[in-house]
């Protein structure tokens, strides 16, 4: 009897559900680093993000391996960005980027079929001299309904209304209702959970919208007890998604460790320089984690998953399948 050893094959599922998580950091640091911490358990996931953790004008505590963040990096610190972790197909619509709008345009399967999806994570200032909406989220809802993209947003609206369960209404919540009601937009919001928490007062302040032709494939809309480290919670929903997708993945054990050492050390420059105070750790954390992450995509080449075959025919195919492995 002679046995043939199997090769090993991964196949790895598209998650049934693609996970967003909607948050306001409040520009706070442990925050950021909470969010990306929940991000790294996850294979593939998008946050729609608002007041950013800052630091000499950058979005930082957001780094992380097989993710991207989108956001105007041309504006003086940005208030919106959009991380995007795994393989999603995503590319950023720069016209419809600006310091309060982040807006990217994906590619997932939904209902069966390829479909080009808008997310838009908004900013709408609580001392904005006029009520909302803002010029921005206005132009990015008719690019949308111009060229019949589904749109998703997460929205920080800093406004009041019953209708998606704040204890009251307010003058910008008027007129934040008023303009919704007038377009393709639906509500997602659920209950009356406060999304806004403080030691004072607790109220309903971030919104999450949908276009009507992409509310029947969003499931699970809530607000989360998790701790989230910022005054605002987590709002977290799901996007339908049906297929198996191949992906890619890194071995660690296949790196080579010879050049990774080599280009770390480059990266980091030599020695450390003298740290004396916050922004010099900072500083030296930040050029610390990028160079880690960028020696070990340089040196652990991406590999393709083979995607496993579904087998029909119940024992008969089982049968033709030991055969094939066991020959007599």
């Amino acid at each position: 009897m002679s046995v043939r050893r199997c090769g090993y094959i991964r196949s790895v599922m598209l998650p049934e559900n693609l996970q967003i998580t909607q948050i306001n950091l409040q520009h706070c640091k442990e925050a950021s680093f909470q969010l990306n911490h929940n991000l790294c358990k996850l294979q593939t996931a998008i946050a729609l993000i608002q007041e950013p953790w800052i630091y000499k004008d950058n979005i930082r505590g957001l780094n992380m391996i097989e993710g991207h963040v989108y956001c105007n990096s041309t504006c003086y610190t940005p208030r919106t960005c959009i991380v995007v972790k795994g393989t999603i197909q995503a590319k950023m619509l720069a016209p419809y980027t600006s310091r309060n709008v982040t807006a990217i345009k994906i590619t997932i399967p939904v209902g069966g079929v390829d479909r080009e999806v808008v997310l838009g994570s908004v900013y709408l200032p609580y001392d904005d001299k006029e009520p909302p909406p803002s010029q921005e989220l206005v132009n990015l809802v008719q690019f949308c309904t111009d060229n019949k993209l589904p749109l998703i947003m997460g929205c920080n609206a800093n406004s009041h209304h019953t209708c998606w369960g704040s204890s009251n209404i307010n003058n910008r919540g008027d007129a934040l209702l008023d303009y919704l009601v007038a377009t393709d937009l639906d509500i997602l919001n659920v209950g009356a959970k406060p999304t806004f928490v403080t030691a004072v007062r607790q109220e309903v302040i971030d919104l999450s919208l949908a276009t009507a032709n992409i509310v029947s494939d969003i499931s699970g809309w809530r607000v989360s007890d998790e701790e989230s480290l910022s005054d605002h919670r987590y709002i977290k929903f799901s996007i339908k998604s049906d297929r198996v997708a191949q992906t890619k993945w890194r071995n660690p054990r296949a790196t080579r460790w010879d050049a990774y050492y080599a280009d770390l050390e480059k990266a980091l420059g030599g020695p450390t320089g003298c740290v004396n105070t916050s922004e010099d750790i900072e500083k030296e954390v930040s050029q610390l984690q990028n160079g880690l992450i960028t020696s070990f995509k340089n040196n652990c080449k991406e590999k393709g998953i083979i995607q496993e075959r579904v087998l029909h025919g119940g024992t008969q195919n089982w049968i033709k399948c030991v055969n094939n492995v066991i020959k007599i």
